[in-house]
């Protein structure tokens, strides 16, 4: 990942749950006595001076630092930091209080080359950032009767697989900005000072003029979703609608209820008669190009550079007066993700120019 412009993103509304997500001097970070904090300000992902390097203590201890933050039974949380090394090159992030939930999810990162062991891939996310950071995601459920708390916690690790053990009192990481927040997906940052902190909802819907073309037409995307499609959810890349679900030409991502892989498809609905397209599995964190071509009765799916489906059986909706960017009609349904290019044509383009376009 760069710091380079990559287009739109649209992110649904989200709180991060930590009281001071980059301020680990603050009380609400605990560190016991088994680590330490620099007093030197580091260079942080987002180009101030505000990370911090946490070393440990000569202690015979796990070298942990965390945060707590209220949980409420059956529920799934995401906690995550930027880390980086220093004098240790290895690190765990986790969601802390482990009797709490259903089941653990430890992630334990190699800060040189990325590698990284976790009990579940589907809950765990790692993204490289310039400059050696790196941002670990832990996803975890809460059992039916928690206690009242679980905790984000990053612990400075020596050894692989070595949890406790007896510190120098000097070699630590680089750490910045914790978040805890609902749900199997860990947004981008929300910056907190001493209480919880909230991102509106993002949307992006553009009236549409002159250049529709009632009836027919093909719609174009590229886009990158960073993490799974979550169980439940229906995030839409890109939506030509009345203003409502019942009539509408659609991109959406869907998750295969029986592999569990995000998938994107076509979505038409008239009169609130949906026809939904055969589904395409795409890859978390890559580009996608698709593309839904239609007029009465033929529309089609291609994804990147392969017809994935032909349908003869959809009506078009007629008077579409709103062309949505990663969201629904109803400003909810966020893709979550970000999208690099759209484009829409006033004529249902052939097969041969989809796979070109979209290849």
């Amino acid at each position: 990942m760069s710091l380079a412009c990559q287009g739109v993103m649209v992110e649904a509304a989200a709180t991060n749950l930590l009281l001071h997500s980059s301020d680990l001097s603050q009380s609400a970070w605990n560190k016991s006595t088994v680590v330490g904090l620099d007093a030197t300000r580091y260079l942080a992902p987002d180009g101030t001076m505000s990370a911090w390097r946490v070393y440990e203590t000569a202690t015979t201890a796990q070298h942990t630092v965390s945060q707590a933050f209220n949980v409420v039974a059956s529920t799934t949380y995401t906690v995550s930091a930027f880390v980086k090394a220093a004098e240790r090159t290895r690190v765990r992030v986790y969601m802390g209080s482990l009797a709490n939930q259903v089941a653990s999810n430890i992630v334990e990162l190699n800060l040189l080359t990325g590698e990284y062991t976790t009990p579940d891939p589907s809950r765990t996310r790692v993204e490289a950032y310039p400059n050696g950071w790196y941002r670990v995601s832990a996803t975890s459920t809460t059992i039916a009767a928690p206690g009242a708390s679980c905790s984000l916690s990053v612990q400075v690790i020596a050894t692989a697989n070595v949890s406790s053990y007896t510190g120098d009192g000097a070699s630590g990481v680089l750490v910045w900005h914790g978040q805890a927040e609902l749900g199997e997906l860990s947004t981008s940052p929300i910056p907190t000072a001493g209480a919880q902190t909230t991102r509106t909802a993002e949307t992006c819907p553009l009236s549409v003029g002159a250049w529709l073309r009632q009836g027919e037409g093909t719609l174009y995307a590229e886009f990158i979703r960073a993490a799974a499609v979550s169980t439940g959810a229906a995030p839409v890349v890109l939506s030509l609608n009345d203003g409502t679900a019942s009539n509408r030409v659609a991109l959406v991502l869907v998750r295969n209820a029986v592999s569990g892989a995000s998938q994107v498809a076509a979505s038409i609905t008239s009169g609130g008669v949906d026809v939904t397209s055969t589904a395409a599995v795409i890859a978390a964190g890559a580009v996608v190009r698709v593309m839904v071509a239609y007029r009465a009765l033929d529309a089609a799916l291609y994804v990147n550079g392969v017809e994935v489906w032909a349908g003869t059986g959809a009506a078009i909706p007629a008077a579409l007066s709103t062309l949505c960017l990663g969201a629904d009609s109803a400003g909810a349904n966020q893709v979550n993700g970000v999208l690099g290019c759209v484009a829409y044509f006033p004529a249902r383009l052939a097969a041969v120019q989809c796979i070109a376009m979209t290849a």
